[in-house]
């Protein structure tokens, strides 16, 4: 609360105003019951904290940043050359499986052994540089060491990554034949591996890490723990390794692999599948071929683009060729139905695998109090007690056009969650994925929404928040006690008449205990210098303020600023 001490024929004390955009007769403010800072009349708004995040639809694409740790150690080269050339090969397939904005960033472990100063590489997916990327992945002859600083470098790197893309993806991912040169064992590995799924991306995510185990020389593996974002897998054989790649690239990219008995032999360069659901991309995997796709085509009239084509081998083995095409500008959306693929020449359905990424989002909506929440912000706003309403759809990516549950497969399974502290409190699996209402509490809270059906990817939209503690609205109201607003300057040490006094409002209530307003710590501030009062706490608990000097500031000015603070 400001005061000015004014000089005209009579010196007299008045209620100066000068706060702007606030009402100054009341000014509310709000805190939390454990964050007791307050600024009594003149004063900040002191919101309360709480950890929210965006609410957002979640579109099937999800632009993925991996950082992929390669073992390139001598032990990788046995006399038949069986596993590098596995390894190399996958290697490129993964590359393959990847989509055009997906980003990627490859760390060899032998140059890291040699070089401390080693920065990762990133690898050119686009279509017109990716068959230069995998030659170079071919070429690779360089065999040192495995030393785990290689994914230490790998894993700054991922970090280091900018994305604002809430739905973006980060990953690392380790492929190697045997134990880290430190000889670290399965319990520091889990330790490394929590501390890094729990760093924070710069998206506001947390990364996954998966870990590959070639042939039996890894006697220390981190554990599987998929809700901490570890995957864990084995390729006891060279043989076994393109397949074991093709699974983790499944995870990674986000598709989903088609069911092998859906692939038709239509004649020896044509290979046909179908989708009962709209699509935003095929990815087609041709292994043991140098065939090419040379054409697709959706319902036999719609002509599906191909925007990639990567050539796959490895040099002296015939069965390790093949390539990894990509249909569809991730920007258009293919339509459900049959679909034929067109090669230049002999391809079997047998050694063919097509992953689909569907053109399906879902939309979470939120109400709370039984309004619709329409920017992120406003959720900084919820409190425990308040009522939350949820409401999610499916819908045709890009588009209105939600996809009703009846279009969707029959085994088709919906869920709808209230997490608490990491634990379900509420679940529906009805399909209409509704909540009518949920008061709120004051802790961790996930509203998570999934739709799973065969052949497909789940379909997940999440909000995460924290309701803030029940909040008390402060308001705090001055005035001059018995009207008398003024006072002779001669007379001002001896004042005893005039007062100013302040109520404090706890929700619209007074607070009339003298304790309660001591726990306060009322303060007087005065500028400038010379100016001075006495403050005092009423029995009906009023803040009682009574100046006592007064004094010419040094510029001339005839008037004087007080403030009052708690």
């Amino acid at each position: 609360m400001n005061f000015s001490f004014i000089c005209e024929k009579n010196l007299f004390f008045s209620f100066y105003r000068y706060i702007r955009y606030i009402d100054p007769e009341m000014i509310v403010m709000k805190f939390l019951i454990r964050c007791f800072t307050v600024l009594l009349v003149l004063g900040l708004l002191l919101p309360g904290t709480g950890l929210i995040l965006p609410v957002a639809a979640e579109s099937l694409y999800i632009r993925k940043i991996v950082s992929v740790v390669y073992d390139d150690s001598s032990s990788m080269q046995n006399e038949s050359m069986d596993k590098w050339a596995n390894a190399n090969y996958a290697m490129q397939a993964f590359c393959g499986l990847l989509g055009l904005e997906d980003r990627l960033f490859l760390t060899y472990m032998s140059e890291v052994a040699l070089n401390p100063f080693y920065i990762p590489a990133e690898i050119d997916l686009s279509p017109t540089n990716i068959n230069t990327s995998l030659s170079d992945i071919r070429g690779r002859t360089l065999t040192q060491n495995t030393p785990y600083t290689a994914v230490q470098k790998a894993f700054d790197k991922l970090k280091s990554v900018q994305d604002d893309n809430a739905n973006t993806q980060y990953w690392l991912v380790i492929i190697t034949d045997g134990d880290f040169n430190e000889q670290y064992n399965t319990k520091d590995l889990n330790k490394f591996f929590r501390e890094m799924t729990g760093t924070t991306m710069p998206n506001g995510t947390k990364p996954q890490i998966t870990f590959l185990a070639i042939g039996n020389g890894v006697t220390h593996l981190p554990t599987q723990d998929e809700k901490g974002g570890v995957y864990t897998y084995s390729a006891e054989t060279p043989k076994a390794i393109p397949e074991v790649m093709a699974v983790m690239a499944d995870r990674v990219s986000g598709k989903t692999k088609t069911d092998k008995k859906k692939i038709k032999q239509l004649d020896e360069q044509t290979i046909h599948v179908s989708s009962v659901l709209p699509l935003l991309s095929i990815t087609v995997l041709a292994q043991e071929t140098d065939a090419v796709l040379t054409g697709a085509r959706a319902n036999g009239e719609i002509d599906i683009p191909i925007v990639r084509s990567a050539e796959l081998n490895y040099p002296g083995y015939e069965n390790l060729r093949g390539g990894a095409f990509l249909l569809g500008d991730a920007q258009t959306v293919i339509v459900a139905g049959d679909y034929d693929l067109y090669f230049d020449r002999a391809v079997s359905a047998e050694n063919v695998m097509i992953l689909y990424e569907p053109a399906l989002e879902m939309r979470m909506k939120l109400f709370v109090n039984g309004k619709e929440v329409d920017e992120f912000y406003d959720m900084n706003t919820i409190t425990e007690n308040d009522t939350l309403s949820v409401s999610c759809g499916i819908y045709e990516m890009g588009t209105d056009t939600e996809i009703p549950a009846d279009r969707l497969p029959p085994d088709t399974e919906f869920r709808l969650e209230i997490i608490e502290d990491g634990k379900t409190v509420w679940e529906s699996e009805s399909a209409d994925m509704k909540l009518d209402s949920y008061d709120l509490d004051p802790v961790e809270t996930m509203v998570r929404a999934s739709v799973v059906f065969e052949g497909f990817r789940p379909i997940v939209s999440t909000a995460d928040f924290c309701p803030l503690e029940q909040e008390a609205a402060y308001t705090i109201v001055g005035e001059f006690k018995n009207n008398n607003d003024r006072v002779r300057y001669a007379d001002i040490a001896e004042n005893q008449t005039m007062q100013a006094e302040f109520t404090i409002y706890a929700d619209g209530e007074a607070i009339t205990d003298p304790q309660t307003i001591r726990a306060l710590n009322p303060k007087i501030t005065v500028s400038p210098e010379g100016n001075g009062g006495d403050i005092s706490i009423s029995a009906d608990g009023k803040v009682i303020y009574l100046p006592k000097t007064a004094g010419l500031a040094a510029d001339g000015e005839e008037f004087f600023d007080v403030s009052v603070t708690c």
